[in-house]
């Protein structure tokens, strides 16, 4: 019975820390680099609609991340197999569609979009972060 009490316990014992690890790994961004993307709200407006569309292979995601006040900034992680590409769209308060983006991005990149009054300017790319 002794026995039997000791394995059991070793097994959890062991089941937590392997579960702990797994937490730690994937909050440190330990696994696979993901990309990181932070755009800069620099028109003047409100931006009401912003969507990040993310290909990698024949994978096709898209991201509606709602509204961006004015001067305000918003980071996005996202997984790319590998390399891939994205785009951005907004659409500002007074109904101006402003679309553009990097296009080519690898797994680890961080990238800096400002979105301006006429275009998405890029302002630095940064391999890993």
């Amino acid at each position: 019975m002794r026995k039997l009490i000791i394995v059991t316990a070793s097994f959890a014992i062991i089941a937590c820390v392997f579960f702990a690890g797994a937490l730690t790994a994937n909050a440190y961004k330990w696994f696979q680099p993901l990309v990181k993307l932070n755009i800069t709200n620099k028109t003047g407006q409100e931006i009401r609609s912003l969507n990040i569309k993310h290909v990698s292979g024949r994978i096709e995601n898209h991201m509606r991340l709602g509204t961006l006040e004015k001067e305000d900034s918003k980071i996005i992680f996202f997984y790319i197999y590998g390399e891939g590409s994205y785009s951005i769209e907004a659409v500002l308060e007074d109904g101006q569609l402003i679309s553009g983006g990097a296009g080519y991005v690898e797994s680890g990149y961080s990238i800096n979009e400002i979105i301006s009054p006429s275009s998405v300017l890029q302002s630095g790319k940064v391999y890993g972060y």
